[in-house]
């Protein structure tokens, strides 16, 4: 159907609306009959007719000969029948759309409800169905943006997202099966790095362990490799500084404060139960030459 012209259409409206008001208010039946005639005309000619039964009826009353007016609310009660029926069966295809998930077809569906006998059901499905066609559509250009920039770390929720609105998607089912065997991918090879750290860990090599896990990109790096993580760099350079401080203490002789200064590191393999060979031999030669 051509675009409405909504300014000219208010216009007419509002005209239309004055005079109907102005008719009502002629107490002579002559008169206000010739004022209804010519509003009707009128609104028939600008082709506004909803709620036009009302005048039509107005007009009946006092000119209930009038066979023309008689046919004209007889075809204002088929126009409002019809304007009902197809409404009613926008409703039931809308519905049927929004099922199959087709929000566009269904938004255009329902627009094609005449204003005039349009429901509250109406609005509420008109908005649901464009609200999930503009979500889709986002949805889309988010995903084709990630996919073209390759952050594919970042991609499984919008997609997941995306199919709950539109479950039959093959594309999206296709890229949703990719990065599912590439999560599983990633996970095997973050299980071995973290494997190889705590391996390294229980040796006592924190740097080499660092080195291992700072491999792992960050948005795989899980909170099991976080902690450890903090641990070997804790743990790290809590040996430097035990190390140095005996190493310091056999060159000066300052014994005891080379000993104290080894507490903290020792009390820290204490508590995660590990043995540091190299730094139990330099603590056994440092409390020798101290009793020496």
């Amino acid at each position: 159907p051509a675009p409405k012209n909504e300014e000219l259409i208010a216009r007419v409206t509002a005209t239309a609306e004055g005079k109907i008001r102005e008719a009502y208010q002629i107490r002579d039946k002559q008169a206000r009959s010739q004022k209804l005639d010519a509003v009707i005309r009128q609104r028939v000619e600008s082709r506004q007719l909803n709620g036009l039964q009302q005048e039509a009826d107005e007009l009946l009353k006092l000119r209930p000969d009038r066979q023309d007016i008689q046919r004209l609310k007889q075809q204002l009660i088929d126009r409002e029948a019809k304007l009902i029926a197809a409404r009613d069966a926008a409703v039931s295809s809308a519905n049927s759309l929004l099922q199959r998930q087709d929000y566009a077809a269904a938004v255009k569906e329902l627009e094609q409800v005449d204003r005039y006998v349009e429901t509250d059901e109406v609005r509420h499905l008109r908005t649901t169905a464009a609200s999930k066609r503009d979500r889709l559509a986002q949805l889309q250009k988010t995903i084709d943006g990630l996919v073209s920039e390759k952050k594919l770390s970042g991609l499984m929720a919008p997609v997941q997202e995306f199919l709950e609105l539109k479950s039959e998607d093959a594309k999206m089912i296709a890229l949703r099966d990719r990065l599912v065997e590439r999560d599983k991918k990633n996970a095997a090879q973050v299980a071995s790095v973290l494997e190889r750290a705590q391996s390294l860990q229980a040796e006592c090599q924190f740097e080499a362990a660092l080195s291992v896990l700072k491999k792992i990109p960050e948005e795989l790096r899980t909170e099991e490799t976080n902690q450890l993580l903090m641990s070997c760099s804790n743990l790290s350079e809590q040996r430097l500084k035990a190390m140095a401080a005996l190493r310091n203490a056999m060159e000066s002789g300052e014994y005891n404060s080379g000993l104290a200064k080894a507490k903290f590191y020792e009390a820290s393999l204490k508590e995660a139960m590990l043995i540091d060979s190299e730094f139990e031999r330099d603590v056994t030669n440092c409390r020798k030459r101290e009793d020496a």
